[in-house]
């Protein structure tokens, strides 16, 4: 079990994590993130999730039908110099699309005896149909919590992550459900950082059936974990330094993805 107290420190440990998470973008009518985004016009919107032409091939490399949007950039409060991540999501009816790619002059990984959040890498989480139940608790089965973490270097791709959920129980306790054992993700080393690519199906989320179609919803969010030297924080997660949410939930006494399934964005599934 990782209890509220350990994954705090994620939002409150580092006092720049909350105020970051709070100076995101407020989402404008539509659902989105508001403002413009770094390249060009393009920004990355709540309200709507755009198809998946084929089935992807998940190698660290962008499916050739999509367009990166602009999430965290230089004009992010306090996100460390030469720090980037641009995103592109998509979906399938077998499932849930993300591809980032991140700018880091360093890589810092989590260290093999540290949790897969205490480093460098990135959270995902989806919603099987964006409907949730019983907030702020995960619908279970039905919504996950996905770890990616970073490449350790540049020479071979990553393959660990983890999965939490976080269930209805008075304890407010998130459960580690251990190793993420798909093939669908990857985390590979780039010239100017890294790239994480995955693909979310139904035995990732504990489901027997799971068929995406247009005009359906799910739910998605996305965390962004920094790594650093040792003792960089407080607690367990001494080898991580900040961490930014995409959405928050507005209320709630933990508003982040990680412990409060509101905070999803919950999108309309577009027409191919």
């Amino acid at each position: 079990m990782k209890t509220l107290g350990l994954v705090a420190f994620a939002t409150f440990g580092c006092s720049i994590d909350w105020s970051l998470a709070r100076r995101v973008p407020e989402p404008d009518e539509s659902g989105g993130a508001g403002g413009t985004a770094g390249l060009g016009s393009a920004e990355i919107r709540c309200d709507e999730l755009v198809p998946l032409d084929g089935a992807p091939v998940i190698d660290g490399v962008l499916e050739s039908d999509l367009t990166l949007l602009s999430w965290l950039d230089a004009s992010t409060p306090d996100l460390p110099p030469g720090m980037r991540v641009d995103v592109a999501l998509a979906y399938r009816s077998d499932g849930v699309y993300f591809f980032l790619a991140v700018e880091d002059p360093t890589l810092d990984p989590p260290p093999l005896d540290a949790l897969d959040y205490c480093g460098d890498g990135v959270e995902l989480y989806v919603d099987d149909d964006g409907v949730i139940q019983a907030p702020p608790a995960y619908d279970t089965p039905g919504t996950m919590q996905f770890i990616v973490a970073g490449p350790r270097d540049s020479a071979s791709a990553s393959h660990r992550g983890q999965r939490f959920t976080f269930p209805n129980v008075p304890s407010g306790d998130s459960t580690d459900l251990g190793d993420w054992t798909s093939d669908d993700f990857v985390a590979v080393a780039t010239a100017r950082g890294y790239a994480v690519e995955a693909f979310v199906t139904t035995s990732d989320l504990d489901l027997d059936a799971w068929t995406l179609a247009p005009g359906g919803k799910i739910g998605w969010n996305l965390s962004f974990n920094v790594g650093g030297p040792p003792a960089a924080g407080t607690d367990e997660c001494s080898t991580r330094t900040q961490q930014y949410h995409f959405r928050l939930a507005n209320s709630g006494a933990c508003t982040s993805p990680y412990c409060n399934a509101s905070a999803l964005c919950t999108p309309t599934l577009a027409m191919p």
